[in-house]
Parts: structure tokens; sequence; C-alpha cells
């Protein structure tokens, strides 16, 4: 199609052929017997479609859009374990960022929810995103898991399971932590309780375990600079405290 801006067709196409791609891409690796990484971004919605079928109570675009995202990765679940591969593939399934609750494109049902904030903030609601690990007979099954893990993990951590570590670069600095031990032995046995968040290029805040220092914007009140939050009490970052 030479221009869909006022269609979902285009979308569709895309995401279709992704998805057909992925399943082919796991299917030629495991009937060869080689390893294999997939990384799936679904693109969904064009910011300028028309109402789509509403397919839940919300009625949103977004809440419909998941159910059809929840029906491939079912599909792909179901393939790597005909395949016979499941017990040797980990699967992650995560958020980039938080809800676009500013501005967004009417009809879209993106709000926050328990933490303040979303998309291009430094505020939680923006950077705290929800994560699964599944990996049958290795990662226990109905786990709720509170430790830090961050995006840049991702890349250490499946360095090491599969045993290419000698891959990670050593003339710079990596980001990323080796999470390896909490995903074979769950809570509390992560490596990071620490991450930096940043507004563009400028550091907006840090947070250290429960505690959150915005350095962007710091203000306590009756000319206290404070702004050390207690994310455990107070996860909507609205009354800040003298010292952590």
């Amino acid at each position: 199609k030479e221009f869909c801006g006022t269609s979902n067709e285009c979308y569709d196409e895309i995401d279709n052929e992704s998805e057909k791609r992925t399943l082919a891409f796991i299917r030629k690796n495991a009937k060869a017997g080689k390893p294999f990484f997939v990384e799936y971004w679904p693109n969904w919605l064009n910011f300028l479609a028309p109402e789509i079928p509403k397919l839940t109570l919300n009625g949103g675009k977004i809440p419909g859009s998941y159910v059809r995202l929840d029906a491939f990765v079912g599909q792909a679940m179901t393939e790597l374990k005909e395949l016979g591969i499941a017990e040797n593939t980990i699967v992650v399934a995560m958020a980039d960022n938080g809800p676009m609750s500013h501005n967004p494109p009417p009809g879209w049902a993106m709000t926050e929810i328990m933490y303040r904030g979303g998309k291009g903030d430094f505020l939680e609601g923006g950077v705290r995103v929800p994560a699964i690990a599944w990996w049958p007979g290795v990662i226990e099954e109905g786990q709720l898991v509170g430790d830090i893990i961050h995006v840049t993990d991702l890349y250490t951590t499946f360095a090491r399971l599969a045993g290419a570590t000698e891959h990670i670069p050593t003339d710079r600095i990596i980001d990323g932590l080796d999470q390896t031990a909490l995903l074979l032995n769950g809570d509390t046995h992560g490596r990071r309780d620490y991450v930096f968040i940043y507004a563009g290029n400028e550091l907006g805040a840090t947070v250290k375990g429960r505690y959150k220092r915005h350095w962007m914007g710091a203000s306590g009140g009756a000319g206290i600079q404070a702004a050390y939050y207690d994310l455990y009490q107070d996860p909507h970052e609205k009354n800040p405290h003298l010292v952590p």
C-alpha cells in the first residue's frame, strides 16, 4: 500500500508478517538444532487509525490490542512445546515504558494506575513496568519477585546462560548486570538494587532499594530542598522526605 495513515491495515500486515517470520525462524533453528535469539516488538496501532472493534470491557485501543498479543504469545509458547525445545528456551516478556498518559490519542485508554506518571517521565509510572520470565523446569512457576531488573541486564544474563560471556566487550563500560541468580533462585537473589533514570540526557532521578531521589524539580516545600521518596509508602512520589 502506498499510504495507510488512516487505517490499521498496514499495521496488521506488518504484525502478521512479523509473527509468521518469527515462528518460521524458530522452526528453522529448532530443526537444525541451533541456538537462536528472537526479539519481537509488535507495532499494534496507528495513531491516526479510526475506532477499532471493542474487544474488552475497557473498550480502549491499547487494551484491545493486548487480546491479539496474548493470542500470538500463546501460539509461540505452543510452538516451543510442540518442537520439544521448551525446556531449553527462556522467554521474557516486558514493556519498554509506562502508559502514554500525557496527551495521548483519544480512545487509547492509557492511564495511570498505581504509580504516577507515564512515558517520558522519570516518575515510576513512566519507567516501572511488568516483566515475566518463563523457563520450564528451571524457573519455578507462580513466583512474585520484587527485585529490580533493568532491560540492560538481559544482555549480560543471556550471554551467561548461553555460555557466551567471552563475547561481552571489555573495552567499554557495560551497563547490564548478570541476573542469572535471580532467574534461577527467585526473590531476593537479584544483583541490582539501584537504577539511574534519565530525562533526555539529564539525570532525573536515582532509585536505591525502596528509596528514590529526584534530581530534577527537587522541592520539599517550606523552602526545604528535599526530594527523597519512600516508594513503598508513597508510590505517587507526592510527599518528599527530608532524608531517606
